[in-house]
């Protein structure tokens, strides 16, 4: 009965697609197909035969965590390149929605493009890249910098052919047999429209991931939209965010997108007691952390910033949580603060953060706050404040 019921509403929703092609035949092509993209994706994905009605949420609830005990793995999600947000956050979860957060030209295309790179590589999985700003080419120059460690301008003018360590570089790690192992398309979304994006998305999942298969898509960026009389620019803000969480639910799937900081996030000469770090700086519209699932400010360390973690061996950056919802193995919960030590003698309760060298397009992690004190021998945790605030 359940699989006459399905192939029913199959069937039905493809006269619902013979529909939307006779009546809007003089429609953009690509707007047809996203329609047609939506409602048979939406139709399938809501075959799970059991969501229908509400489930008691302790049947069976013993057995799927013996299950889960039977087949353990390192991370729930789809595990990144960066050890210390793995072991905070348990990797990028299906049907997640994430969004880093900074002023422009801070990283934030450096990091989303490397974790497009890296996450297909760990993880085996196709990546989709949809991309506001850049043309294809340009991300392939910026992606062969990053692998091969050549600057850019040699790559790009073709002068590595004169560098003898260039020619090495470039010939050991962007050869066939390395590069096999990436598995991301890019697509400049620039001149798009948003349910145009949606669709593009959809069919490359059908084409290149196929259902419950693993896969990642990367937005790059949640830019100020054009809008009418009619809409605001928060509303419209919303309006995107909430359709793309939608679709990595739709997809399960996780997406991962950048936004930019308002003006209280500008860290160009200012002191850290000057900056503020809290979700009062992100641009546009509060429902950036409403809908997603995880929301990071990305910002250059300021000077003194650098000094007290001890120099350039700390990085040259902070990922800083605004706010997350799933755990990794070693969560701190809704808290992470840790007291730390000033030059001055003073101590303060400071929320943790990852540290992040970017460095010709490469993101390398450098540890925590928690890491930088430790290399000081300052290291005192909120719940040692019960304890004399003994250092570990």
């Amino acid at each position: 009965m359940v699989k006459l019921y399905a192939l029913r509403e199959i069937s039905s929703t493809c006269d619902q697609i013979k529909t939307i092609v006779s009546k809007n035949i003089n429609k953009p092509l690509p707007t047809i197909i996203g329609e047609c993209d939506k409602i048979y994706g939406e139709k399938i994905s809501s075959f799970d035969l059991e969501q229908d009605e509400p489930k008691n949420i302790f049947d069976e609830l013993l057995e799927q965590i013996e299950e889960r005990g039977n087949n353990p793995q390192e991370e729930v999600g789809l595990i990144t390149p960066f050890p210390e947000f793995n072991r905070l956050y348990g990797g990028i979860r299906n049907k997640n929605f994430y969004v880093i957060v900074s002023r422009a030209k801070s990283g934030k295309s450096s990091i989303l493009g490397f974790l497009a790179n890296e996450v297909s590589k760990i993880n085996n999985c196709p990546t989709l890249f949809l991309d506001t700003e850049m043309s294809s080419e340009e991300i392939k120059f910026r992606n062969a910098a990053s692998i091969s460690q050549v600057p850019l301008w040699y790559l790009e003018s073709g002068n590595w052919r004169k560098n003898k360590d260039f020619i090495e570089k470039v010939r050991n790690s962007l050869n066939k047999d390395k590069l096999k192992n990436y598995f991301v398309d890019h697509y400049h979304v620039g001149n798009k429209s948003m349910d145009e994006i949606l669709a593009i998305a959809r069919r490359w999942y059908l084409k290149k991931v196929g259902r419950n298969k693993k896969g990642f898509i990367i937005y790059d960026y949640l830019k100020i939209p054009e809008v009418s009389h009619n809409i605001t620019e928060w509303q419209d803000m919303g309006m995107r965010v909430d359709r793309l969480k939608k679709l990595s639910e739709e997809l399960n799937i996780p997406i991962f997108s950048a936004g930019q900081t308002n003006r209280s996030g500008i860290s160009t000469n200012k002191k850290s007691s000057d900056i503020i770090d809290d979700a009062s700086t992100i641009g546009t519209s509060d429902r950036i952390s409403w809908y997603s699932s995880g929301v990071w400010i990305l910002r250059r360390k300021t000077q003194d910033e650098i000094v007290l973690d001890g120099g350039l061996i700390s990085g040259t950056h902070k990922l800083i949580e605004v706010v997350v919802r799933s755990q990794g193995r070693d969560a701190a919960g809704h808290q992470d603060l840790i007291l730390r030590t000033f030059p001055d003698g003073s101590k303060k309760y400071c929320q943790n953060y990852i540290n992040l060298e970017i460095n010709n397009f490469t993101v390398t992690e450098k540890g925590s706050l928690r890491d930088s004190i430790i290399r000081g021998n300052h290291v005192h945790l909120v719940q040692d404040a019960h304890n004399n605030n003994q250092p570990l």
